[in-house]
């Protein structure tokens, strides 16, 4: 109990640690203390301006003037003063590199092309930069010079080099028609425009100029009145608000303020924190009294305010890229189904003031969150975490356009780009298989995966004890169906419940042939034994089913099914035998009754059932609806005056869903046919 406490005062402390954590997280901005939609009517007060303050400019008008500017785009050239003389020099270049003309030929021709070129460069060439839509004649571009001194220009003021054709008509060339097609390739080769396109500089000055574009479009005076109670919030008055909204939290932006915000937001997540930990302190003390439990769910929860955080300082897109749902599908795995909901609604408070509309924010991640437990209660294959993703943003996608078409009466309000952050907040929720191996080996935790793999009779402990103990490998099975059948019925984890059935008596591995499941007939190793002996060696194969299975790594949770599948009963058979053999010898009852404990989970109190009342559904001369029924109310009804159920939860009601659930399934399994009156 001490070592409880204990760990209930670790739990707490790592509560209020993840407070501090979850504070430090939190966005530092103030607003209003009223919430408002376009569309709505403005249910507070009147609201009067208490200061001057900016109309800012909505996000439509900014873009507009944003295109504006792209299409008044200044372009600026580069001026290269050297042009003329560095295209002579290519020329000259080239043209003593050719072998087919003579030594007069290449002078020749050097003097024409220098000639040429002289003429051409009295208007400056250009190079047209590859921009759509071509530049127009008209457009006025900025001409750069030394120290970046620019001259306006008109475009249609110089010559495109594309456009340059050289004039040779009327100029003696040496040689054939062939000749002066070379040399006119020589001379196009050679020129270097004057005037190039200086990309850098015209992106650096339109950058500028963006900078500059100003975020208002007027200032709303003091002591007017911003909106009226009862008035319809319209685009422009929603717009207002948001103006102000901006302005109070600039005003709020003090460092003492900054403090009574932080003071604010620790009260908030602790507020909500304690909650959490009531909850489980109050309806699942195992979790708090077993801090590493404590801390997995605390761990889960941090994650998701970190990854809210990280895409609100990071401005991602949208906040519903980050996959809340990952949170409820974890806790489910490892827990039960109240936990998963309220650890997620939490989860959902504490991360909402990330949201640009809260209302919106819970609603959605609600329902999503609903649909991912929902999806995950009987997780039997990894597929059907697919299926999960894939309903979750069907919930996503339904909820906000159901929203939408309420708020705006309209379809084409809707951002379909949200739809896309839906997808890839459910892909973010596909590595919630990795998470769950993840927490396992961290925390020490046990998930449905894993009971998923201990449920396969194909691995080695359980192929061993078919082959060393078919009978009580076939029994176990007969007791898994028995058990899973019943905690489907009541609720309770099935999986776990199957999995514990399985491996309850794998202890009998040991000596196999002293149970009567695995004897041969007219074989029976007891009859050579005394009485004592025999119930030492059926009792013992409990702490060998515990000692083998901790050989074999299996989880704590399943070693408990071993343990107290018997929990304190005796073994009848040998302990009356006794009585009726020495009638005046005191029997030490302890040498006849198994260790215990009982059975501390419904689990456990329903595999104890299951595996008393298969074991002796096998001894019944005649496999009818009486000697069932009666077989099962008895052994259910001497475990219960034998008070081995107490710390199992079960409630009467749910016994005796249990004990119509074996006489069925029973029935089934002898194929008994139910009389019917005539």
């Amino acid at each position: 109990m001490a070592k409880g406490k204990r760990n209930q005062q670790i739990s707490l402390a790592g509560f209020i640690i993840c407070t501090i954590c979850i504070t430090a997280l939190l966005p530092r901005r103030t607003s209003p203390s009223f919430e408002y939609e376009q569309g709505r009517i403005w249910q507070h007060a009147d609201l009067v301006a208490p200061v001057n303050f900016p109309i800012l400019k909505t996000n439509a008008e900014l873009q507009q003037e944003i295109q504006a500017a792209e299409q008044r785009k200044k372009l600026y050239f580069r001026f290269n003063p050297n042009a003329l003389q560095q295209s002579i020099q290519n020329l000259e270049e080239n043209i003593q590199h050719e072998t087919r003309w003579s030594e007069k030929e290449k002078k020749e021709n050097i003097s024409q092309g220098v000639n040429i070129l002289t003429k051409t460069f009295k208007q400056s060439l250009i190079s047209p930069p590859s921009i759509t839509p071509e530049i127009d004649a008209s457009r006025v571009i900025y001409v750069l010079y030394e120290g970046n001194r620019y001259e306006e220009k008109l475009y249609g003021t110089f010559l495109p080099v594309k456009s340059w054709t050289p004039v040779v008509k009327g100029i003696h060339i040496t040689g054939d028609t062939t000749d002066i097609s070379l040399f006119v390739e020589y001379l196009k080769k050679s020129i270097i425009p004057s005037i190039t396109f200086d990309a850098g500089f015209t992106d650096k000055m339109h950058q500028e100029y963006l900078r500059n574009i100003p975020s208002a479009k007027g200032i709303f005076m003091k002591g007017e009145t911003i909106i009226r109670k009862g008035e319809l919030i319209s685009a422009d008055k929603k717009n207002l608000l948001d103006s102000y909204k901006v302005e109070f939290a600039d005003q709020k932006n003090s460092v003492a303020n900054q403090i009574v915000v932080w003071i604010g937001q620790f009260l908030f997540s602790g507020t909500f924190l304690l909650l959490l930990f009531l909850f489980l302190v109050l309806f699942r003390q195992k979790i708090v009294r077993n801090y590493r439990k404590a801390f997995s769910i605390l761990s889960l929860t941090l994650l998701i305010v970190g990854l809210s955080s990280l895409a609100f300082h990071m401005k991602a897109p949208s906040i519903y890229i980050v996959p809340f749902a990952i949170l409820p599908i974890l806790v489910r795995s490892f827990y039960d189904t109240r936990i998963a909901l309220f650890s997620h609604i939490i989860t959902l408070i504490l991360t909402a003031d990330f949201a640009t509309n809260s209302t919106e924010f819970l609603i959605l991640q609600t329902g999503g969150g609903m649909v991912a437990i929902f999806s995950f209660i009987n997780f039997r294959k990894r597929a059907q975490l697919y299926t999960s993703a894939i309903l979750i943003w069907i919930t996503y996608s339904v909820l906000y356009t159901a929203l939408h078409l309420t708020k705006e009466g309209s379809i084409h309000s809707i951002e379909y780009e949200s739809y896309l952050w839906f997808l890839i907040s459910c892909i973010g929720v596909l590595f919630a298989l990795p998470l769950i191996y993840i927490f396992e080996k961290l925390f020490g935790l046990f998930g449905e995966l894993s009971l998923l793999e201990l449920t396969d009779t194909n691995n080695r402990l359980l192929r061993e004890l078919s082959h060393k103990a078919p009978g009580t490998f076939h029994h176990s099975i007969q007791v898994a169906n028995l058990v899973e059948s019943a905690i489907e019925e009541i609720g309770g984890n099935t999986l776990l419940a199957r999995a514990g059935a399985l491996y309850h008596d794998i202890g009998k591995i040991n000596n196999p042939h002293f149970f009567i499941e695995n004897q041969i007939p007219d074989t029976n190793p007891h009859d050579e034994l005394k009485f004592e002996e025999s119930a030492e060696i059926i009792i013992s194969h409990v702490a060998k089913g515990v000692e083998l299975a901790k050989k074999h790594h299996l989880p704590e949770i399943i070693i408990d099914f071993i343990r107290t599948h018997h929990g304190t009963l005796t073994v009848q058979y040998f302990y009356k035998n006794y009585i009726k053999s020495f009638p005046g010898a005191e029997a030490d009852i302890d040498k006849f009754s198994y260790p215990g404990p009982v059975p501390h989970s419904r689990e456990m109190a329903v595999l104890m059932m299951a595996d008393s009342v298969e074991a002796a559904s096998r001894s019944l001369q005649n496999h009818n609806l009486d000697s069932i029924s009666r077989l099962v109310n008895k052994i259910i009804d001497f475990q219960l005056a034998e008070k081995q159920y107490i710390h199992s939860e079960l409630t009467l009601k749910d016994i005796e869903h249990i004990r119509k659930n074996f006489i069925r399934h029973l029935l089934n399994l002898y194929h008994v046919r139910i009389e019917y009156p005539e």
